[in-house]
């Protein structure tokens, strides 16, 4: 079972008049789409008949019908559009949007993986910390974010109060870091 519980919203720089944010929950990251309406499309469409159920064919229509846009009350709606699976055996922490606005990183206690938003079936684990044997280990990671301006930096935490800076121009593993903050 998964809790219904959010653990972190990040927005997506704006492209069009649509907002998009990612969440998460312990396991599950979400693409959302937020948009707002404010018309609505009154009137059959040429390609239907009056009574709105049978199609036309482009051969039978003899008359160009405009549909009226008409004023509504101001609907906002979110709607789930892509959901990032499968990828974390534990709570993901935090999520990060890069800026080049194509990729984004999750990170769980132990890992941190890369994806394309446009892929929801496939990540990189760029980062593993997770010790051969779980008797042995000592940290978790708490954090992860990507640098605001340059898309092949980043940095995470850990709960020994350190934090790793990576670039990954460097290495795609970024299993060794470039610098330690402690």
């Amino acid at each position: 079972d998964i809790d219904e519980k959010i653990n972190q919203i990040k927005w997506l720089r704006r492209r069009n008049q649509a907002h998009f944010l990612l969440s998460t929950n312990d396991k599950t990251v979400k693409l959302w789409k937020i948009s707002e309406r404010n018309l609505r499309i009154d009137g059959p469409l040429n390609t239907k008949s009056l009574d709105g159920t049978l199609d036309l064919q482009p051969h039978e229509i003899n008359n160009l019908v405009i549909p009226q846009l008409h004023k509504t009350p101001l609907m906002v709606e979110a709607s789930p559009r892509k959901i990032y699976a499968n990828a974390h055996t534990y709570h993901v922490n935090s999520i990060s949007v890069n800026s080049d606005d194509e990729t984004y990183l999750s990170a769980d206690d132990l890992r941190i993986n890369l994806w394309s938003l446009q892929r929801t079936d496939q990540s990189f684990n760029i980062v593993d910390i997770k010790p051969a044997n779980m008797e042995e280990l000592t940290e978790v990671i708490t954090a992860a974010e990507f640098h605001p301006q340059h898309c092949n930096v980043l940095v995470y935490s850990s709960s020994k109060g350190t934090v790793r800076l990576c670039d990954m121009r460097d290495n795609a593993l970024c299993d060794r870091y470039a610098k330690l903050f402690k």
